[in-house]
């Protein structure tokens, strides 16, 4: 899949990996893959998965994170209208964040992106249903579809601008 990206975009980089992870009772993650066709057009594979923290925390640090140029999370907030559901919960959706905010700083790496919940709701349809027909399948998970969300707010509101190797 061909995407336009701002010219500059990752001047120094002739591929780029961005993971997005959406944590909550499961771990949606996403992979981009940028390959540059040419000054600004790049091809993009995505790749989403499910994962489940913290049985899968191994996984998350040797397969999704090892490799990846920029790290996309989604923030956890705590809500009232939500709050009373979750008391006594185990909370995995900001363990999972705080895990992955740990082993970045532990390796040296700068922090995650953080992104709110709010901002990839008013994302148009029309990103996530073209990358569904480019990868030949409906994603089922809600968590694997708003990390790809994630990943695609990044791209459309030029959020790798602020990129620096």
């Amino acid at each position: 899949m061909d995407i336009k990206l701002a010219p500059g975009a990752f001047p120094h980089k002739d591929n780029v990996e961005i993971v997005a992870f959406d944590p909550g009772k499961t771990v949606g993650v996403c992979h981009a893959i940028l390959l540059r066709q040419r000054d600004n057009i790049w091809d993009v594979v995505f790749v989403t998965k499910e994962r489940k923290y913290p049985d899968d925390a191994h996984t998350i640090t040797n397969t999704d994170i090892d490799g990846a140029d920029i790290i996309i999370c989604e923030a956890w907030r705590l809500y009232a209208d939500k709050a009373k559901s979750l008391i006594g919960d185990d909370l995995p959706g900001p363990r999972a964040l705080g895990f992955i905010e740990g082993y970045l700083s532990h390796e040296g790496r700068r922090p995650p992106v953080l992104q709110s919940a709010e901002c990839i709701r008013g994302l148009d349809p029309q990103y996530t249903k073209a990358v569904e027909e480019y990868i030949g399948y409906k994603i089922k998970s809600n968590h694997e579809r708003d990390a790809l969300k994630h990943i695609l707010y990044y791209l459309v509101t030029g959020g790798y601008k602020n990129y620096v190797d």
